[in-house]
């Protein structure tokens, strides 16, 4: 497992992962990912759900929208971590409040670093 996503695995343990990747929209491609998460050893079967497949929509809106119909009342800790612009912009403006203090945004040719990982655990540790 690389080191970035072994740290931020142990520092948010119990997290449950939902997949928003436009990935998400073919069963073959989510065993892909599964795959990979495997292959750094993390054991997963599946993720806990994945945003709606059928929702096509600026990545922000599927997000908000899929945690819109999970939080049920309660509070829900939460991050993003993608290499989508989640905040800036005139179409992330609709959600961008929700947003402020759950995002990370990678960089699609590195992936998740350390100090996206360490971002990402500050930011958990402030929502508990």
């Amino acid at each position: 497992m690389s080191k970035p996503c072994f740290f931020l695995l142990k520092k948010t343990e119990g997290a449950k992962l939902v997949l928003s990747s436009t990935w998400r929209v073919k069963d073959e491609f989510v065993q892909d990912i599964l795959n990979c998460l495997r292959s750094f050893g993390l054991s997963m079967e599946r993720f806990y759900d994945i945003t709606d497949p059928q929702y096509h929509s600026e990545r922000q809106w599927e997000i908000a929208k899929w945690l819109s119909e999970h939080q049920d009342g309660r509070k829900v800790v939460w991050l993003a971590l993608d290499d989508e612009n989640l905040l800036d912009g005139a179409a992330n403006e609709k959600f961008r409040e929700q947003f402020q203090e759950h995002v990370v945004q990678t960089e699609s040719h590195v992936g998740l670093t350390m100090k996206d990982a360490k971002k990402a655990v500050e930011l958990w540790k402030a929502q508990l």
